[in-house]
């Protein structure tokens, strides 16, 4: 399993609109966003808005097999969900797919093992999470780390 992280800048005055894609996937959209997830490869997904000085931000997170993989499939869909999606994504963002697929640069990696309490919970796996912010942000797959037995 892999995890990719991206970023997308939310235009001024649109975080409401880029909220109410998320409430009309989660109602109206239901099963063609999770038939295009399925289709792409992605097990989770999840988002978060990110306030910054002068900014907001959407955090993306996605896990699967080859997340950035899914990223470029989705890029060139022309599924009628990831359509709408990405037209949708092109009002609120400053979006265009083929920018987050901009080569990542990997500029820091770390792990400092097993947490106590923690690794039982997610299996013993610890999570290094890959991903592109604007060219500054890179990372990598997931390292398998036995867990506590017991």
């Amino acid at each position: 399993m892999t995890v990719y992280c991206f970023t997308q800048p939310i235009q001024p005055g649109k975080r409401n609109d880029a909220r109410a894609i998320f409430e009309e996937i989660r109602t109206s959209r239901r099963e063609q966003y999770e038939a295009s997830r399925r289709r792409l490869g992605i097990r989770e997904e999840r988002v978060w808005f990110q306030s910054l000085p002068g900014a907001e931000m959407a955090v993306v997170y996605w896990e699967g097999d080859d997340p950035r993989g899914a990223l470029e499939r989705f890029a060139s869909s022309d599924d009628p969900f990831d359509v709408w999606l990405k037209e949708r994504g092109r009002e609120v963002y400053h979006f265009e797919p083929g920018q987050t697929l901009e080569e990542d640069e990997e500029v820091f990696a770390s792990s400092a093992g097993p947490v106590s309490g923690v690794t039982e919970t997610v299996g013993g796996v610890t999570d290094t999470v890959r991903g592109a912010t604007d060219k500054l942000l890179g990372g990598r797959e997931k390292e398998e780390r036995p867990g506590k037995s017991g």
